[in-house]
């Protein structure tokens, strides 16, 4: 493959390709954070075609004693047992399929939990990620919006929370590496796009208004670049913008031909990279080398389209 082209990529080729250290790999775990209720079997997280994975899921469960299950793919990995004195409990398992708490065992009519479910990939069965996330040095940034409010949460590779700050409020949200610190992009609730500088603690530096919102997109840095990608109309469009001082540059289309479902940006992949979902597959597009010299995303499709 002539590896200056982008090219179509399975999941394995994307992981040899772009991570290139174990630590550089370490980077791509997913957090879901959900909360259900009732009793019987709960869903947790719909893995639609799951891949055969790793899983853990941290619950706090309330309303009931007994013991819960977490089942894989209708499959039954693990137990604990909870009581008014011991809400908390940690689950594992490995297989594919939904993620799923049985609490049928509990007694009670209904049971509440609020569970953390920590893969070691990110997932594409939810084509609105909750959570998304930026990584520097030995630290995530974890992003989601509750009630309205944007937070950030600072954890090191062991998820031991540093720092939560709200950095403003809005409907979608995304954050990248950019330099020293971060760069969060997001849709305030006038549907006005707006970047932040943060630095590494979190401390917000400057906002700019970016104009109007495109919807939900992600993001990614190159040398202090934003590049926003998302879908619209059916097309993949990008932009870039000097992190810093917030100047939108126009919007253009990388691709011809190619249906775009949505789009989702490799953090921190060097030449650029997106993961796109087209008619059920999921294709992985990369930057040609020469195209790093201009601030367009460029790409040249190329060999046959396989899902990621």
């Amino acid at each position: 493959m002539d590896y200056g082209k982008m090219a179509y990529l399975k999941t394995e080729e994307l992981e040899a390709k772009l991570a290139q250290t174990a630590e550089a790999r370490a980077d791509v775990p997913c957090l879901h954070r959900v909360r259900v209720s009732g009793k019987g079997l709960l869903t947790l997280l719909p893995r639609n075609n799951g891949r055969y994975s790793a899983v853990t899921v941290k619950a706090k469960i309330t309303g009931g004693s007994g013991d819960v299950w977490l089942s894989l793919g209708g499959m039954r990995t693990d137990r604990a047992s909870v009581d008014e004195n011991k809400t908390e409990c940690v689950l594992f398992g490995t297989g594919g399929g939904d993620v799923v708490l049985d609490t049928r065992e509990l007694d009670g009519e209904t049971a509440e939990a609020e569970c953390e479910i920590l893969l070691p990939y990110t997932e594409t069965a939810q084509y609105e990620p909750k959570l998304r996330f930026a990584s520097l040095d030995k630290y995530y940034v974890i992003c989601e919006i509750k009630d309205g409010d944007i937070t950030l949460t600072c954890c090191d590779k062991r998820y031991n929370v540093k720092t939560v700050v709200k950095a403003g409020r809005g409907k979608c949200a995304d954050v990248c590496r950019a330099g020293d610190g971060y760069c969060l992009v997001y849709t305030d609730m006038f549907d006005r796009l707006w970047s932040a500088v943060l630095d590494r603690q979190l401390n917000v530096l400057s906002r700019n208004c970016l104009g109007e919102s495109v919807g939900s997109l992600s993001a990614t840095c190159r040398k202090n670049r934003v590049y926003a990608f998302y879908a619209r109309d059916g097309n993949l469009c990008c932009f870039s913008f000097d992190a810093k001082e917030g100047t939108r540059g126009r919007e253009f289309r990388p691709l011809d031909k190619q249906r775009t479902d949505w789009a989702a940006a490799v953090k921190n992949a060097e030449p650029l990279a997106v993961i796109v979902s087209s008619g059920g597959k999921n294709l992985l597009l990369k930057e040609e080398p020469e195209a790093t010299k201009t601030i367009e995303f460029s790409v040249t499709a190329t060999g046959r389209a396989q899902n990621v």
